[in-house]
């Protein structure tokens, strides 16, 4: 799997997520149901913050690893800043979502660690969705265009 797949429309970003999800789950990972629709959630998982100003140490478009679920909470660290937040899994529910792919549009500004995988047959891709994209990545030799 690569590290992350660029997309135009929210529609593929989303069925991508699901499925990579689907696929990584291990056997103890738990259900939920969250404003982007159906995750499972397990140690290791990457996430990113969705929310429009920060709110319980989560910033918008910031990476985020889940380390632990408690009862009703979720230990998450940092990627950015290393450290760990506690948040309510409602929380998490509400502001955090699956990074496997996220759109063109969100990803500006952003470095991808790891393969980078874009795809670019969606019919309003062009030439400055493709710089967006590339320049994404560490090193052309982890871009995949498909």
């Amino acid at each position: 799997f690569p590290a992350c797949s660029l997309v135009i429309s929210h529609k593929m970003r989303q069925r991508i997520n699901i499925k990579q999800n689907n696929d990584m789950k291990p056997a103890d990972a738990i259900r939920v149901v969250g404003e982007d629709g159906e995750m499972w959630l397990f140690p290791g998982l990457r996430m990113i913050g969705h929310l429009q100003e920060k709110a319980r140490g989560v910033v918008n478009q910031g990476y985020y690893e889940l380390k632990e679920i408690l009862e009703n909470e979720v230990k998450l660290m940092c990627e950015a800043s290393g450290r760990e937040l506690i948040v309510p899994l409602e929380f998490v529910k509400a502001h955090l979502r699956l990074c496997y792919s996220v759109t063109i549009a969100s990803c500006q500004g952003s470095t991808i660690h790891g393969r980078v995988r874009i795809y670019s047959a969606h019919p309003c891709f062009t030439k400055r969705n493709l710089f967006v994209c590339a320049s994404r990545a560490t090193s052309a030799a982890l871009l995949e265009i498909v």
